[in-house]
């Protein structure tokens, strides 16, 4: 694994700390997605935080269920996991375009492969902050449509120890605690195991994940050292033809598909008060995620097992003031990977070095809060990928992301605005599959604009997303010469997201009522497919659920998700009609008492059939992945 020769040098200006309004005031600060902590009463954009009662009431066994619904959040999966998806991304654009942290630290990758979640235990989770619309200043690459950052429990006394039993031969256990000294030094431990056949045929998964953390922490001074490793094996049951309407079923094809993911993190961090006004932050981490993999395809069973490593160094040195009446923070965020995939037909060999500096700040006084931000990125590229590039190729792209925004404290509330510049460089398989005589795609690039008005249980927030050159796998797009399958990457026309979120939540004493709701519009408004909708984007979509508390040691909780129609994958034409829209119910009771906790939950309660993923197909007959069916957990916990 190598590290990078040098950084670049870059006079950073005193520019915007972007901040969030959360609609849980529970909490007095929130971590600013993962760079600064700050008061919410600072805060300039639409976030939402999912505590960790609220996580305990949903009765959720893992992160999908949890979020489905979720603050605007769309979930799909296809076999290999879930992925989230803010401001109306298709599943393919999602793990691009939506940044996922836990603790700061990005899942993100250089290669196509989402960001990998079944790691993420519900039990360690503190809570979740969830930005929606661009942080291209603070994070630049990926965070177009939003930020999720997951915040995990550390130093705090105690543990827990869980078991699940489920439908379709369901078992987890987990187990983690976390010891505190007087010295200031903390241990923190967590483990978990998962083993589910799910509702389809050959898709079976299984999961194990391991994770420790040793820290030092004063009133000045926090130093710490963590290691991770996360297995996941899934079995891949593959797409149905829209002719095959048995959901369970799995095509011939595909019965030799898998995916098996072992992740390895190292990290370390070190935060520094240099006296009353600055703060030193660094952190830095290193990653492999070795993927074994075979993958076949509609009509074409491949039996050859392949392997990719990735390898991922990072270091984000950074710098903090806070004064009076503004607060300052800057810092340079670097990158080395390298990705390797030994597939004869692809012969894959990837580098990427990427380096940014940035400056945000933000001033406030009385009632009014300004703030603005200046990023400048730089990608290098060194590609060699078969029939593309068969003898190597370097690209180099840069981009400058920018912010401003403002907010104003009412006697009841918050009114905020803010236009943010974002981008999303290509990732490396990305770059390698692309239409022939195309050498290299360029930088996504867009812009949000946002306003928003938020108090205590009810908030309202109108964005419009501008993107050009939007980056996309077509399945209707020539392949490269030599290339395996259909379709490429290409820079897509030109498209606005217009939308609306509104989130309400109320008590009447033992009883609570909340909903989430979002119109969003999305079309290309260039090139051929100009004036035509977004595929994959729903046009309304939201959930409402109820809490009622029957007496001190049990309560029950129900949703309803609703997704609206959508154009399939790949109709850019709007040429096939729109798949219809759906509505999932989720039932949970629990009981609880003292540190002993029952929690059973259904999901999908009335086993409505409904597509996860569906993909047209100019050539033949269009392709869906069936959503689960009914599934029901019982979950015990002991906390100590």
């Amino acid at each position: 694994m190598g590290y990078a020769k040098s950084l670049v040098s870059l006079a950073l200006l005193p520019l915007l700390a972007q901040a969030a309004p959360s609609t849980n005031d529970t909490d007095e600060h929130i971590v600013v997605l993962g760079r600064q902590a700050q008061s919410v009463d600072q805060i300039a954009a639409a976030v939402s935080v999912i505590d960790q009662s609220d996580i305990e009431r949903s009765g959720a066994t893992n992160l999908e269920d949890l979020l489905r619904g979720r603050a605007g959040i769309q979930v799909s999966n296809s076999g290999s996991g879930p992925v989230l998806s803010l401001r109306g991304f298709a599943p393919g654009q999602a793990g691009s375009n939506v940044l996922v942290l836990v603790d700061g630290r990005r899942l993100n990758s250089q290669s196509l492969a989402a960001p990998a979640l079944a790691g993420v235990q519900l039990a360690n989770i503190e809570r979740i902050e969830i930005l929606n619309g661009s942080a291209g200043v603070l994070y630049g690459d990926q965070a177009v449509g939003g930020v999720i950052n997951i915040i995990t429990k550390h130093g705090v006394d105690g543990g827990q120890v869980s078991a699940t039993l489920g439908t379709d031969h369901h078992q987890a256990l987990g187990a983690s605690a976390s010891k505190g000294f007087a010295n200031g030094l903390y241990v923190d431990t967590n483990l978990a195991w998962d083993k589910n056949d799910n509702y389809r045929d050959h898709a079976q998964s299984r999961t194990q994940s391991a994770e420790g953390r040793v820290g030092y922490k004063t009133d000045r001074r926090h130093l710490f050292a963590e290691l991770s490793f996360n297995q996941d094996d899934r079995d891949q049951p593959g797409p149905l033809a829209f002719s095959q309407q048995d959901r369970k079923a799995s095509r011939p094809e595909f019965a030799n598909d898998f995916i098996n993911e072992i992740t390895r993190v190292g990290r370390l961090g070190w935060e520094e008060k240099l006296d009353d006004n600055w703060q030193l932050l660094v952190d830095g981490s290193s990653s492999h995620r070795k993927r074994d993999y075979n993958q076949s395809f509609m009509d074409w069973a491949v039996d050859s097992p392949y392997q990719a490593n990735e390898r991922l160094n990072r270091v984000s040195p950074r710098i903090k003031g806070s004064f009076e009446h503004w607060q300052w923070l800057g810092g340079i965020d670097y990158e080395h990977g390298k990705y390797d995939d030994n597939n004869t037909s692809l012969r894959v060999h990837n580098k990427r070095d990427s380096k940014s500096a940035y400056g945000t700040g933000q001033w406030q006084q009385g009632a009014l809060t300004l703030g603005a931000g200046l990023r400048y990125t730089k990608v290098e590229d060194n590609l060699v990928y078969a029939g593309t590039y068969d003898n190597g190729v370097n690209i180099d792209n840069h981009a400058t992301t920018w912010s401003l925004s403002g907010q104003y404290q009412l006697s009841q509330g918050r009114v905020f605005a803010r236009v943010d510049r974002n981008v999303r460089f290509a990732k490396l398989d990305e770059q390698g599959y692309t239409p022939a005589g195309v050498v290299g795609l360029k930088p996504q690039t867009g812009y949000s604009y946002e306003l928003g008005w938020a108090q205590p249980g009810l908030s309202l927030s109108a964005f419009r997303l501008d993107l050009k050159d939007e980056i996309v796998f077509d399945n209707n797009a020539p392949a490269p010469a030599g290339g395996l399958f259909a379709g490429a990457n290409v820079n897509a026309d030109k498209s606005r997201r217009y939308g609306v979120n509104i989130h309400g939540d109320h008590s009447f004493d033992a009883l609570t009522l909340g909903f989430d709701y979002q119109w969003l519009d999305a079309k290309y408004t260039q090139g051929s497919s100009d004036g035509h909708q977004v595929p994959w984007v729903s046009k309304h979509a939201g959930g409402v659920y109820g809490d009622y508390q029957w007496a001190a040691t049990v309560s029950t909780r129900l949703e309803y998700q609703y997704r609206g129609p959508q154009y399939l994958l790949s109709d850019n034409l709007n040429q096939a009609g729109k798949l219809g829209g759906y509505g999932l119910w989720a039932l949970s009771g629990q009981w609880q008492q003292g540190p002993w906790q029952v929690v059973l939950r259904a999901d999908n309660l009335f086993d409505k059939h409904y597509a996860d993923n569906a993909q047209y197909n100019a050539y033949g007959e269009n392709a869906w992945y069936p959503g689960n069916g009914r599934e029901v957990n019982l979950t015990g916990r002991y906390s100590f």
